[in-house]
């Protein structure tokens, strides 16, 4: 869709579209230079682009690459109402360890602002699919997927349909997990004026009314979200975070009528992921973050552990923080997403030798590799059968070398095995130095 045509998108059911910016103390000029004043701290050196995808949209990106291209990459999901600046407190930290992508989603921040199906499910798909063609346009072969709020529903999501391409998911305070609860229990959740709000304004886009608001809009949003201010007290002293959230979401209102769409009333999933993680690929690990002083779901974390009792599976609470844990909290979270992405990338998995007796070596790949044994008459290689890897996170280096018992390999696959005796090149390639000896 043209540029000219995504700006008329009408704004949810009221059917409100081209006076508003002429109403609203906004323009894609002024979210540029808020944008800019998001980024003016960050240390690090970094690139920006727009990523083309299909039918004329594109993607509105940051790219931290350093010396460490080598590395597979973390990407960053934003969630509900944000934007590519929200990671300014985590942006050098995490990209001195490995290549760091942060991009606006589709109908968010500066990227493209398309029609949206009103359908659930298509929408949840026009997400995904401009996901993987911004992934396809970089050619990055696989990542890490890092979302926040609606940001972990659509990594989830992306995991789900191209599993391939994911190496670790992590999920930070994701949105969209658990079902609605039953009418009865949600009754006795709500006192009787949420309910009564939520019937007024449920035919309504979720910032319709920052809109509404016209030229009081940007001190609407320092009365109604004071915390960001001090939030990111440390970066800012005046009110640049609060102009960017004002100029992020009065602009028109797609991705924001796709998220309506989503929903069901008080914010409930209409497509709960809690209902579908169970069939994310085993190989991949997730790891869930929550802030302890959250008001969000912190029960989903939990129920994805039973759901995958064979798969890696980490929760992590970061005390202090509440639903922004990488701005409440940003040293603790970002020294947890970097140890995160460690374990993902160096010694997720742990091969034993065909007598399920002892294990040498260890590597980043859920894919039969060759490992080697010292045991018997002399040093040899095998290829190994997928029933017989192992998921470890976190190895330790006393741990390195421990037996670890491996399920029996019937004749078949042992004869298999026989037949693939080849060289071992860069096994542990990545790990740290006292792995490599």
């Amino acid at each position: 869709m043209a540029e000219g045509t995504e700006a008329s998108v009408e704004l949810g059911s009221w059917g409100i579209t081209r006076w508003l910016p002429s109403w609203c103390p906004t323009s894609q000029s002024k979210l540029e230079e808020a944008e800019e004043r998001m980024l003016q701290p960050i240390q690090s050196k970094f690139s920006k682009q727009f990523v083309h995808i299909s039918n004329d949209k594109k993607l509105w990106t940051l790219v931290f690459s350093g010396s460490v291209e080598s590395k597979t990459p973390l990407v960053l999901l934003h969630g509900f109402g944000g934007g590519v600046g929200l990671w300014a407190m985590n942006l050098d930290a995490l990209s001195q360890q490995r290549p760091v992508y942060a991009f606006d989603l589709l109908g968010f921040g500066q990227s493209s602002r398309p029609h949206f199906s009103t359908d659930a499910q298509e929408a949840e798909t026009q997400f995904v699919e401009s996901i993987e063609e911004w992934r396809e346009k970089l050619g990055l072969e696989s990542v890490i997927l890092l979302g926040h709020n609606l940001g972990g529903y659509l990594a989830a999501a992306y995991s789900l349909k191209y599993p391939s391409r994911v190496k670790h998911l992590i999920l930070v305070e994701p949105w969209g997990f658990p079902g609605c609860p039953e009418a009865d229990e949600q009754d006795r959740s709500f006192p009787v004026w949420i309910k009564a709000l939520e019937v007024v304004l449920s035919p309504f886009n979720p910032l319709a009314g920052l809109r509404l608001a016209g030229p009081l809009g940007p001190g609407l949003v320092q009365i109604v979200r004071p915390d960001f201010k001090k939030k990111y007290s440390a970066m800012f002293n005046d009110n640049t975070v609060t102009e960017y959230i004002y100029h992020l979401n009065v602009q028109n209102p797609s991705g924001e009528t796709a998220f309506k769409n989503m929903t069901i009333s008080y914010g409930w999933a209409k497509r709960p992921m809690l209902q579908r993680v169970g069939l994310i690929h085993s190989d991949i690990p997730i790891t869930v973050i929550y802030g302890s002083r959250s008001s969000i779901d912190g029960h989903s974390g939990n129920s994805i552990k039973e759901m995958r009792p064979n798969s890696h599976v980490e929760l992590i609470a970061i005390r202090g923080a509440g639903h922004y844990v990488f701005a409440d909290q940003p040293e603790d979270f970002n020294h947890r997403v970097k140890r995160t992405g460690q374990s993902a990338s160096v010694n997720l998995y742990v091969f034993a030798c065909r007598s399920a007796a002892c294990i040498t070596t260890a590597c980043p790949s859920p894919e039969p590799r060759f490992a080697h044994c010292s045991r018997g008459s002399g040093p040899y290689r095998r290829r190994l059968g997928r029933q017989l890897w192992q998921p470890v996170l976190n190895l330790k280096e006393s741990e390195v070398g421990a037996p670890i018992r491996a399920q029996e390999v019937d004749d078949s696959t042992r004869k298999q095995m026989e037949g693939n005796a080849e060289d071992l090149q860069t096994l542990s390639h990545g790990a740290p130095e006292w792995f490599q000896r």
